[in-house]
């Protein structure tokens, strides 16, 4: 079986077609465009990682997504950490309700006491969110795990 690739996102088949020779899968990758890659293998196409022109068999998949979440999780809680430590306190829960305080800040006069403790937390949430995003493009297992969430990201 020939896979056209049409489209990608973060290195993964987004945008497919399967089809059971190389001349059809070519000719759709001309008029779509894309590439074409022989699953004669029969690979499931979530396994599938792209970089550029080249297709290769990523049987880690699952383990990758698992190994995301697990430093993403770890990534929240050094975030949170580092937010309640601008206030002395266990102020924060998620990274959500933050985002939800920060909007409220957002409308009133930033001259108050309050308002460079928002800041901060809010450099803290932008390291974060940056951090994550990192996290989510990374290629494996191997990088994912070495990632240190203490270290790497641009805390404040």
């Amino acid at each position: 079986m020939y896979i056209a690739i049409v489209t990608t996102l973060s290195n993964r088949v987004d945008k497919h077609q399967e089809f059971a020779t190389q001349g059809e899968a070519d000719a759709h990758a001309v008029t779509y465009g894309g590439i074409v890659y022989n699953n004669s293998s029969n690979h499931p196409i979530p396994e599938l990682w792209v970089d550029g022109a080249v297709v290769t068999h990523d049987p880690d998949t699952g383990r990758l997504a698992g190994a995301k979440t697990r430093k993403i999780k770890e990534l929240k809680a050094e975030g949170l950490k580092r937010m309640n430590a601008v206030y002395g306190d266990e102020v924060f829960s998620n990274p959500g309700e933050v985002e939800f305080l920060i909007d409220i800040d957002n409308t009133y006069d930033r001259s108050g006491p309050v308002a460079p403790r928002f800041v901060t937390v809010n450099q803290v949430l932008s390291a974060f969110k940056a951090a994550r995003t990192i996290v989510n493009g990374l290629p494996n297992v191997a990088t994912v795990d070495a990632y240190d969430v203490v270290n790497t990201p641009a805390w404040p």
